[in-house]
């Protein structure tokens, strides 16, 4: 074998981590994107954050 020949196996291993990367890579894609989705969903007078303020809409009502 010379210098730029690849054994089989090396090939294989190659190409598996290469088949892991675009898995993982779609799985980032793919919560980013539900992510994005739901903070633009429009309801952003139900996203609130914590600011440590009494808020009437959240007392329990007697």
């Amino acid at each position: 074998m010379t210098i730029g020949d690849k054994h089989p196996q090396a090939h294989r291993k190659c190409r598996s981590n290469l088949m892991l990367g675009v898995v993982l890579a779609g799985f980032v894609v793919v919560v980013f994107a539900v992510t994005v989705a739901k903070m633009t969903r429009g309801d952003s007078d139900k996203m609130e954050a914590f600011d440590h303020v009494l808020r009437p809409q959240f007392e329990i009502a007697e």
